[in-house]
Formats: C-alpha cells, sequence, structure tokens
C-alpha cells in the first residue's frame, strides 16, 4: 500500500484519568505529545488528522479536528469517525501519548497491509497495540456494527473472525518494546522527560 492511500489519524479524544490533566497538551522536550505525534505522521502522510471531540485544544495546529459520530466509546469511535471523514482506503490509528514509535514502523505497516484488513503490532508479550496500528476500509463495516451494538472494544474488531489480521511482532517489524511504550501517570511522564 502506498501512503498516499492513507490517512493519518492521532487519537487525542482519551480523558487521561490516571494522568489527571489532558495527556495530549503534556509537553516532552518543548513540543505537546499531540505536536510530536503529529509532525511524525506528517513525515510519511499527507493526510492527517486529529480524533477528540474538544477541537478547541488543538486549533493551533491547523488541522482538522474529527469528532465521534459515537461520544464517549473510546478509540473505536476514533477510528470510525476518521474512516466517515475520510476517502483513503486506510487509516494509520497513532495514540498521542506513544512517544517512542519509530517512523520507520509505519513503512513495516505498509508493507505487511498487503493481502489483510488490518496489520497491528504485538509486544513480545503478545500484547496487541491497536492504537498503532494500520487498518483498511473493510474494517469499517465491523466496527459501526460492534459500535451500533454498545460494544467499543478493539480487543471486539480483532477477534471478529470477518476480518483477516496481520499480527507483527517486534522480530519481524524492526520494533521493540520499548517503542510501544504508552505515557498513563506523571511517573510514566517524568521517566521518559528524563530519557
Amino acid at each position: 500500500m502506498w501512503a498516499s492511500d492513507v490517512s493519518g489519524v492521532v487519537l487525542a479524544g482519551g480523558l487521561s484519568r490516571r494522568m489527571g490533566r489532558n495527556k495530549a497538551l503534556l509537553q516532552i522536550g518543548g513540543l505537546s505529545l499531540v505536536e510530536r505525534q503529529v509532525a511524525l505522521l506528517g513525515s510519511r502522510f499527507s493526510e492527517i488528522s486529529i480524533s477528540a471531540n474538544d477541537a478547541a485544544n488543538y486549533a493551533f495546529l491547523r488541522i482538522p479536528v474529527v469528532p465521534d459520530a459515537f461520544p464517549g466509546k473510546g478509540p473505536l469511535a476514533g477510528l470510525h469517525a476518521a474512516f466517515l471523514r475520510s476517502s483513503r482506503e486506510a487509516i494509520l490509528l497513532l495514540a498521542c501519548d506513544l512517544p517512542n514509535v519509530p517512523p520507520e514502523l509505519f513503512d513495516v505497516l505498509l508493507r505487511e497491509i498487503d493481502g489483510f484488513d488490518a496489520v497491528v503490532p504485538r509486544t513480545a508479550d503478545m500484547r496487541s497495540h491497536p492504537m498503532c496500528a494500520l487498518y483498511r476500509r473493510s474494517c469499517l463495516r465491523i466496527v459501526e456494527r460492534n459500535l451500533s451494538r454498545g460494544d467499543s472494544r478493539f480487543g471486539s474488531v480483532l477477534e471478529d473472525p470477518e476480518l483477516n489480521i496481520r499480527w507483527l511482532l517486534p522480530v519481524e517489524g524492526g520494533f521493540q518494546d520499548s517503542d510501544l511504550l504508552n505515557l498513563n501517570t506523571p511517573e510514566d511522564l517524568a521517566r521518559q522527560s528524563e530519557s
């Protein structure tokens, strides 16, 4: 798949309960997390947007902010809204709180999508990371069906037998487990800022 077939979407609509404030606007090295992710996606994709329901917080970035059609249903609703907004064949989701993702991982996801509905990285402990993954439009029907039923769990979509998922392990994808560590607490942020 070509990068021109993909819309890059930064997930910035989380409630940040454990952090105690909006994670997307926290700064590392003089840039907010959301700015870092927008720049990271911009290194590979020409169409970029932010998935969030509070557009005013992100007006300074001057890119589209896409609200959920299913408010309060988490990142799966963000993927759904991104598909509704974009005409591109695929969506690359990137959570705002994953500051260590290397841009080369995007290239691997693009390369591995052929013949699959989605490519989702897994760390060595076999934990899936659906918020740094590539999804074809063929996923939209299952995503919408689940949201309509009140099931907003990414796992339900990824386990659906109608979808063919490519699980990408570190040894295959050239990434490390630490590349997919997310920031949930002030302690996580402090450790990241020190490294």
